[in-house]
């Protein structure tokens, strides 16, 4: 799909605007992607695919039962998203501008995700299960809000997430971790990039870990942090 938009389309399931699977595969480039609503990805819907976006916007999507505001992936997807934009995406669940679950990998390149918002965690994105890897480089994660855990990134259930060289700043989780939030046996990298003015209502103001997950952080700056309870930069529990 190049230089096109799809706006104001609806999915009784997967995949407001579009839906690929079962060996499919789908690239966007230079497309929009904009105030589509679906059960899960409310803009686009990717289960045991490949998936290419580039140079493209995704904004105003809404997941209406499940997770992904702005893209659901998951039965081992593999996916690069780069030179794109996230913006005021919703979703009712996990992943307010993407959900990552079941084995999926994904690369996000030079990415801004900016005002999205989950009701449960992962304001901005949710890594959710073993298997699932998401390397995040050159990119920027601000003004993302969840009710949950996560303001900007939500990694448990034995996912792995990587930052590097990327900006993560004035998120809020209306729990723990206000910029970050790491469980359940998971897996936090994060490496020259900044955190700042990332708030939450609960533990970790920058990071929250909690039930073994596991942080390595180098060559970072963390400030400007807000902690309802204990650890305004970051919390281990």
């Amino acid at each position: 799909v190049t230089d096109s938009a799809l706006n104001s389309n609806t999915a009784v399931s997967g995949g407001g605007a579009l839906s690929v699977r079962a060996g499919g595969s789908l690239t966007l480039l230079r497309t929009d992607i904009l105030n589509n609503t679906g059960l899960r990805g409310g803009g686009v819907f990717a289960r045991d695919a490949t998936l290419i976006i580039d140079n493209s916007t995704l904004a105003g999507n809404q997941s209406t039962g499940a997770d992904g505001g702005g893209i659901y992936t998951g039965d081992g997807t593999v996916s690069s998203i780069q030179n794109s934009t996230l913006r005021n995406n919703r979703s009712t669940a996990q992943g307010g501008g993407i959900y990552f679950s079941r084995d999926s990998q994904s690369t996000i390149e030079t990415v801004l995700l900016e005002d999205n918002r989950a009701q449960t965690n992962g304001g901005a994105i949710a890594v959710n299960g073993r298997g699932v890897r998401v390397v995040i480089n050159n990119s920027q994660i601000s003004s993302n809000r969840t009710d949950g855990d996560g303001g900007a990134v939500y990694t448990a259930l034995g996912g792995q997430t990587s930052v590097t060289n990327s900006s993560i700043n004035n998120n809020i989780a209306q729990n723990n971790g206000g910029g970050l939030y790491v469980g359940s046996s998971s897996g936090l990298t994060i490496d020259r990039s900044i955190l700042a003015g990332n708030q939450s209502g609960g533990n970790g103001g920058g990071i929250s870990a909690r039930q073994e997950g596991q942080v390595l952080l180098s060559n970072s700056t963390l400030n400007g942090k807000i902690a309802g309870a204990n650890g305004g930069g970051l919390d281990l529990n």
